[in-house]
C-alpha cells in the first residue's frame, strides 16, 4: 500500500473520527505489523496483543495523529516498544533473542519475476534469509518485505542509516552467495 494511502487514512481518522478509515489502516498494516512483532515476544498469541494494544492505544488517541509525520515509523515503533515491554511482563513465555523465524520473504506469483522464481529458488533465498543473523535478517526484512526507506528502519530500531546499509550489503551478499552456488 501507497504512504500516500496511508498518510490519507491517518487524515480521515485523526480529523474525523472515521472509523472505517481506522479499520482499513489496520487491515492494511496488520500482516508486517504482527510479523514484525512476533520478532520479539515468542507466542503467536502475543503477537496479535502486541498489534491489538498498539492500534488500541492509536485509536484513543486519534486525535494525536495529526502531529505523527510517518505513521508507519510510529506504528514499527510502538510494536517493538509494547512487545519489549511484554517481553519484561511476560519472561518466561519469550525469548532471549528476537525470534525472526516467522519472518520470510514472500513472493507475489502474479507477477512476471514471481512466476520465475521456483518453490525451490525459494526455499533457497529464505534458508539464506534464516542464516543471516538477527540484525542482518531484521534489516533485510524490513527495507525488502515491508519496503521501508532505509532511514525509516533506521528511526524503528534506533540504529543509524549507515548501519542499516552495512546490514543490507551484508543480507546481499549472503543472498548473492548462496545463489551464486545454484546457478549454473
Amino acid at each position: 500500500m501507497t504512504d500516500y494511502r496511508v498518510k490519507s487514512l491517518q487524515v480521515r481518522i485523526s480529523e474525523s473520527d472515521d472509523q472505517v478509515a481506522f479499520k482499513e489502516l489496520y487491515y492494511i498494516l496488520y500482516k508486517e505489523l504482527f510479523r514484525f512483532a512476533t520478532v520479539f515476544v515468542y507466542q503467536r498469541e502475543l503477537a496479535e496483543e502486541v498489534v491489538q494494544d498498539v492500534f488500541t492505544k492509536v485509536w484513543l488517541q486519534r486525535d494525536r495523529l495529526s502531529s505523527i509525520n510517518n505513521i508507519k515509523v510510529y506504528l514499527y515503533s510502538a510494536i517493538k516498544n509494547t512487545a519489549i515491554n511484554y517481553t519484561k511482563k511476560f519472561p518466561l513465555q519469550t525469548l532471549s533473542d528476537p525470534d525472526l523465524t516467522a519472518m520470510e520473504l514472500s513472493y507475489n506469483t502474479e507477477t512476471p519475476e514471481g512466476l520465475m522464481i521456483s518453490s525451490e529458488s525459494i526455499a533457497l533465498i529464505n534458508s539464506a534469509i534464516q542464516s543471516m543473523p538477527p540484525k542482518c535478517k531484521l534489516v533485510f526484512l524490513l527495507v525488502k518485505e515491508d519496503q521501508l526507506k532505509y532511514r525509516e528502519v533506521a528511526q524503528i530500531l534506533n540504529i543509524s542509516v549507515k548501519t542499516v546499509e552495512t546490514q543490507m550489503g551484508i543480507a546481499l551478499k549472503k543472498l548473492s552467495t548462496a545463489v551464486q552456488f545454484y546457478l549454473p
